[in-house]
């Protein structure tokens, strides 16, 4: 785990802010303090649609704060979720909210190389939480690793229940934070500082003499 202090480096705005108790196991709980989201660090196994949309949605977990981190999270979304299209555009792009952690955050231009504080992402497809608007049968998804016939990095919309590539995808739940900074050791005041108000209490007492 990373705290704040050393996560908060100018390549990515992730932060490891806690960790939360799920299946007899700990997860990490990184948020994106950028976006406002917070992830869950576990890649659900492959599943049609509406079953990953319910299982984000159906997530009760126990959650262990770092309050060492140098953030505050209050969630916004009222349950967890999946991630969601953020431009409606089929191919390679930062068109989504895991797309944008992979290639933008993480960094990955090309291949899921680097992870930082993620142990759980898969190189798979991913499903996201945004129907296809022209077709309610459909949804989109997110492709993190090369296939023959599609490339790594690109979104496309495919029928929630049967896939002309694969039958089913991997899911990973986020949600929408309120994510902000704290302060949790006082920065101690300059000798010079501590003079000065000494000196300033020294005069307030010669005058009351007077």
């Amino acid at each position: 785990m990373i705290l704040a202090g050393l996560a908060g480096t100018a390549q990515s705005a992730l932060v490891t802010v806690g960790t939360a108790d799920y299946l007899n196991s700990s997860y990490n709980l990184i948020a994106d303090t950028d976006s406002n989201l917070v992830w869950l660090d576990y890649t659900a196994p492959e599943n049609y649609w509406d079953d990953q949309m319910n299982w984000a949605a159906g997530l009760n977990l126990t959650y262990n704060w770092d309050s060492n981190s140098g953030y505050n999270v209050s969630f916004v979304d009222n349950s967890w979720r999946l991630p969601v299209v953020t431009n409606e555009t089929e191919g390679y792009g930062d068109y989504n909210e895991l797309a944008h952690l992979i290639l933008t955050e993480l960094g990955n231009a090309s291949s899921l190389t680097n992870t930082g504080d993620f142990d759980n992402l898969v190189e798979y497809w991913y499903w996201l939480g945004t129907e296809n608007a022209n077709d309610p049968s459909e949804a989109w998804a997110f492709n993190s690793v090369e296939f023959i016939s599609s490339s790594y990095g690109e979104q496309y919309t495919w029928s929630k229940s049967s896939w002309i590539r694969v039958a089913k995808a991997n899911a990973i739940a986020v949600r929408g934070a309120i994510i902000t900074a704290s302060n949790p050791n006082p920065v101690p005041l300059p000798a010079t500082a501590w003079l000065f108000g000494a000196a300033l209490l020294g005069m307030a007492g010669l005058k009351r003499k007077k």
